[in-house]
């Protein structure tokens, strides 16, 4: 399985807060849990980068909700040839990560939030 960046179309709602809908978009993934980041107040050039680990046992899916970021994901599963990729994310991206790939999230606004869904219970 390869990483891919795509985003996701709200739906604006008449006198209502927007939605962004994303019904049988993530069918094909086994959620088994869920947890988000947020209050991203006390960013400096010290604690900016998240992540800076490989999953082993699970896949994501990053949803950005607000804010922006950059993902840089490094493949571990060839050492001869570790393929990086690197998404500028904005409000409504999402990024599958896949296991066994290097993650690190640098958190470029104050307001970021963002959630993200593993295959696995960890």
């Amino acid at each position: 399985m390869l990483p891919y960046k795509r985003t996701l179309s709200p739906i604006k709602t008449e006198n209502k807060c927007g939605l962004l809908y994303w019904d049988n978009l993530f069918d094909h993934f086994d959620t088994k849990r869920i947890f988000y980041l947020q209050d991203c107040d006390d960013l400096n050039e010290t604690n900016n980068i998240r992540g800076k680990h490989v999953n082993k046992d699970c896949n994501e899916i990053l949803v950005l909700l607000q804010g922006e970021l950059i993902i840089t994901l490094i493949d571990m599963n060839n050492e001869a040839h570790q393929e990086t990729y690197k998404y500028e994310c904005h409000k409504n991206d999402y990024v599958l990560i896949p296991i066994n790939y290097y993650l690190e999230i640098e958190i470029l606004t104050k307001n970021t939030v963002y959630f993200v869904l593993c295959d696995n219970i960890r």
